[in-house]
C-alpha cells in the first residue's frame, strides 16, 4: 500500500540533541550516497509518532531531492523487490524510505518467504536500484531483518538509532492494542 506522505512543514521539527544528530548524519548519507551507489541504511525508531516527525523532517532538510516512500503491503504475494520495482518503475530517486517491513516478518516462526528472497536479491538490489534505501522499523523488526535476511544485513553501510522522549512511549503504549500498529502480538509488542 502506498500511502501519500503528509504534506511537509516549513517549520522545522524540534528533535532531542541525540536525535537532530542521528537525522543530520543520514541526510549527510543520502547526501554523499550519489558518488557510492546502492546504500542500505536502517533507521531504528521504536515509536510511530517519533517515526512520523523525523521522516517529514528529513523530507523537508532534502528539499530539491526526489525522496521516494513505500509502506510494504503483507497482503500481495509480490516479494519486497517486486514491490519496490512496481513503485518506482524507472524512477532513480535521491533516496527510498521503506516502512512496513514487521508486517512481513514472521516472528513465531523466525522465517519468511519474502525475507529469503530479499536475502537472495542483495547483488541485484545494488544494481537494479543505485541510491540509498532507508528500512524505517522498530528494533524487533531490524533483529528479525537481521536474522532471516544475513546477507543483506552484512552489506548494510549505515545504523541510525533514534530514541523516543516520554510522550512518544506514552502514545506508544497507548496504542498496543491497535490491529494495524505492528504485525506482532500484544506480547510481542510489550
Amino acid at each position: 500500500m502506498i500511502a501519500p506522505p503528509p504534506a511537509i512543514s516549513e517549520s522545522p521539527v524540534v528533535l532531542s540533541p541525540g536525535n537532530e544528530q542521528e537525522l543530520q548524519a543520514l541526510c549527510r548519507m543520502v547526501d554523499h550516497a550519489g558518488t557510492h551507489g546502492c546504500t542500505l541504511a536502517f533507521a531504528w525508531v521504536n515509536h510511530p509518532t517519533l517515526q512520523q516527525q523525523l521522516t517529514l523532517e528529513a523530507r523537508r532538510r532534502l528539499t530539491g531531492r526526489s525522496v521516494a516512500e513505500i509502506t510494504l503491503d503483507s497482503a500481495v504475494q509480490s516479494g519486497v523487490v517486486e514491490q519496490w520495482e512496481g513503485f518506482l518503475g524507472d524512477r532513480r530517486p535521491a533516496v527510498l524510505f521503506v516502512y512496513g517491513i514487521e508486517k512481513l516478518l514472521d516472528l513465531e516462526s523466525g522465517y519468511t518467504h519474502a525475507m529469503a528472497v530479499l536475502n537472495l536479491n542483495r547483488g541485484y538490489i545494488a544494481r537494479r536500484f543505485p541510491f540509498p534505501i532507508v528500512f524505517w522499523a522498530a528494533d524487533f523488526a531490524m533483529v528479525a531483518f537481521s536474522k532471516q535476511a544475513p546477507d543483506a544485513w552484512s552489506v548494510k553501510s549505515e545504523s541510525f538509532h533514534f530514541t523516543g522522549e516520554s510522550s512518544d512511549t506514552i502514545e506508544t503504549l497507548g496504542r498496543l492494542g491497535e490491529g494495524e500498529f505492528w504485525s506482532s502480538g500484544r506480547r510481542e509488542k510489550l
